[in-house]
């Protein structure tokens, strides 16, 4: 599946599709694609990506998080989201830096690779 952290489309069907996988006892696997014009996406992406680099549940409950937050986010409070939910569950909040530098695990080369996925896809 492909989402975009910012886009209201996506956070309204997020929830049934965590529970359809769920209830059927299949994996869901999450690309992230970006839309160009949400300011706030692409580094929402890279923050996740940090977060799925500690745990892949970790990286799931972080996108479930931006998703019931996201109409209060912003450019400007992202990162400070990012460090409440680090708190929250005991761990070192991610560096502000991360949404162009770091591991190559999560940060932006990673990150782009699901765009490009997503781009190539047929409709």
């Amino acid at each position: 599946m492909f989402e975009d952290l910012q886009c209201p489309d996506c956070r309204k069907e997020h929830p049934h599709l965590i529970e359809a996988a769920a209830s059927n006892d299949v994996p869901l696997v999450i690309h992230d694609f970006p839309i160009q014009r949400h300011k706030w996406a692409f580094p929402a992406a890279v923050l996740a990506r940090y977060f799925d680099a500690i745990a892949p549940a970790l990286g799931a409950q972080f996108r479930s998080y931006v998703f019931q937050n996201q109409p209060g986010i912003g450019v400007d409070n992202l990162q400070r989201l990012a460090e409440q939910f680090a708190a929250a569950h005991g761990l070192t909040p991610p560096a502000a830096s991360i949404r162009t530098a770091g591991s190559p695990r999560w940060s932006r080369p990673t990150t782009t690779s699901g765009c490009a996925s997503g781009s190539n896809t047929s409709r």
